[in-house]
């Protein structure tokens, strides 16, 4: 029960971390871009050419069944290298449900933090050693969490 309710708090603190550091500091927004000139162009050409419906597009494009071709693999990875080069992801019927509403977003935040300290919890609890050695492999968790 101990680890559960632990479990729960932390939850709650990396809830909070992450609400603090996407809405207090610039970092949560850092390299995000507003107001694309001539949008309405670029959606069209997205409703036109993105034809294999709702997914991740990378653009240059490539094939999947190309990448065990050497000769093309080169010849897209020159074509990304000059540029441009997009990551998109698209949903051709716009986003589900209200994206302002944050009440989702927030509470399956909340469940998977939860999720992750009570994992984090049974792993620390497995490790021999001193509180230090413990706090040690938590932060290295948390560096590349």
């Amino acid at each position: 029960m101990k680890k559960v309710l632990a479990a729960v708090i932390a939850g709650i603190l990396v809830w909070m971390w992450g609400a603090i550091f996407h809405m207090l500091t610039p970092l949560g927004v850092v390299d995000f871009k507003n107001e694309v000139a001539g949008e309405q162009v670029v959606m069209s050409a997205m409703q036109s050419e993105f034809t294999q419906g709702d997914g991740i597009y990378l653009l240059p494009s490539m094939n999947l069944g190309d990448h065990g071709d050497e000769a093309k693999a080169k010849a897209w990875a020159e074509k990304a290298k000059v540029g441009p080069y997009a990551f998109v992801v698209y949903h051709g019927n716009g986003l589900p449900g209200d994206p302002a509403n944050m009440v989702p977003q927030i509470l399956h935040k909340l469940l998977t933090s939860t999720i992750a300290a009570f994992m984090l919890a049974v792993v620390l609890g497995a490790i021999p050693g001193s509180y230090a050695k413990r706090v040690g492999v938590a932060t290295v968790i948390g560096v590349f969490a």
